[in-house]
């Protein structure tokens, strides 16, 4: 209630009856499909990197040392950790605030390229960071 409106006012702007359950209710349910909807066109658009984020089994993974960056990528030398996993001269990664030159990381190759995408709990903070973006 607003201090200078009387309380007889206050009274009769509220909805009774049925009809303010209905609208409340309605009000509800229009927010939480907006959410959903939000939701799932998040996760649509990242699914394309999320999927080796999340999924790493039976994905090559290992480490990158970033030697050097350009025109919005980061790349190094690649060093296998997992089984079936093989050393690479050079592999790239997307340059972002979280990667950066002189440092390693534990990464996860995507298949059947030299690209790589951060793994384990960096990763997943990189993808919820990216998700919350679009």
């Amino acid at each position: 209630m607003i201090p200078a409106m009387p309380a007889s006012a206050a009274a009769a702007a509220r909805p009774r009856g049925s009809g303010g359950v209905l609208l409340r209710f309605g009000r509800i349910a229009a927010m939480g499909t907006v959410a959903a909807l939000i939701l799932v066109a998040g996760v649509w658009a990242s699914w394309g990197t999320a999927q080796h984020v999340l999924l790493t089994k039976g994905r090559e993974q290992g480490t990158v040392a970033v030697t050097g960056c350009a025109d919005g990528w980061c790349g190094g030398p690649y060093e296998p950790a997992s089984a079936g996993s093989r050393a690479r001269e050079r592999v790239v990664i997307e340059e972002s605030a979280a990667v950066s030159k002189g440092r390693t990381y534990t990464v996860v190759v995507k298949p059947g390229s030299d690209e790589v995408v951060r793994s384990g709990p960096a990763g997943v903070v990189l993808l919820t960071a990216a998700f919350l973006v679009v």
